[in-house]
């Protein structure tokens, strides 16, 4: 007989049935990552053999990167219900996913920020268990009960000259990458309470609606259909008003300062602005992603 406490381990982790652990633990020999494994494999064959929903209204997102910030990625994983999303095992699946591909982004040199190839993503194999990105999701689903697939995952780029900072929200609804290329100074350069302070940044983000990072980024088509609008506008109020061109003119750069992410005031405190901790560290922002469920 297999030992107890190991058997209400498996059972924890991976929600297979009693029975189950029992079994994969007696062929491990009580060896407890081999019987997870052994679960996994029995799991993935029950899964490609059941037929599947294809309406996964719910999900998680999370953000993963490296300690050196030199990159960073968004997984979005998604379910049939939340029960499922916040279960402990679908976490804990979407953390090794975010695992799986580091350790293979963390081999490349340098890349453009992307939407990550999901066939790719699915094909990649853990270290810990060489066990495929799908087996992983399959196995988790069989599980459950419910269909699991991978949602829209990004990640920024890498090169020597930017780093990314990242956040997800508390109830993995929204999730955000901020990358920044540096000026003279380097990444080593700031000490605590700098990265502390250049959390604003991602914060910022993540919590408004910035249509453009910087004020060279505002396009020409954007300009002429904000103008339209707010002309529009107001010669619905004042049919007669005049020189309505030039009064627009006037407001087009307070408009775009609103909608442009270096332009605007710390969404937690407006006395801080956004460029003056930009220009503190001599940061530029170069691309950014936000996703919210």
């Amino acid at each position: 007989m297999a030992n107890k406490e190991l058997i209400a381990k498996l059972r924890k982790e991976t929600l297979a049935p009693f029975a189950s652990c029992i079994k994969a633990l007696e062929e491990a020999k009580d060896d407890f990552e081999e019987a997870k494994k052994l679960i996994f494999k029995q799991s993935i064959l029950k899964t490609k053999s059941r037929s599947t929903d294809d309406s996964l209204p719910e999900g998680r997102l999370l953000t993963v990167g490296p300690e050196d910030l030199s990159f960073a990625a968004i997984v979005h994983l998604r379910a049939q219900t939340d029960f499922v999303t916040n279960s402990q095992s679908f976490v804990g699946l979407q953390k090794e996913i975010g695992e799986t591909l580091l350790q293979d982004y963390e081999q490349k040199k340098e890349f453009h920020a992307s939407i990550i190839n999901s066939s790719a993503l699915l094909a990649l194999k853990s270290e810990k268990d060489n066990l495929t990105v799908e087996e992983k999701i399959s196995s988790v689903s069989s599980i459950t009960k419910e269909e699991i697939k991978l949602g829209e995952c990004w990640v920024s780029e890498k090169n020597t000259n930017c780093f990314t900072i990242s956040y997800t929200h508390y109830n993995a609804k929204l999730a955000a990458l901020l990358t920044l290329r540096l000026g003279s100074k380097k990444l080593s350069d700031f000490d605590e309470q700098d990265k502390k302070e250049l959390r604003h940044l991602i914060v910022h983000y993540a919590g408004t609606e910035s249509l453009f990072l910087t004020k060279e980024d505002v396009s020409k088509e954007w300009i002429e259909r904000e103008s339209e609008v707010i002309k529009e506008n107001m010669l619905k109020k004042n049919p007669e008003l005049k020189n309505v061109d030039q009064i627009v003119e006037k407001q087009i750069p307070k408009r775009s300062a609103e909608v442009t992410f270096s332009e605007q005031s710390f969404i937690l405190n407006s006395s801080i602005k956004i460029s003056a901790i930009l220009e503190k560290f001599e940061l530029t922002p170069v691309w950014a992603k936000k996703i919210v469920l």
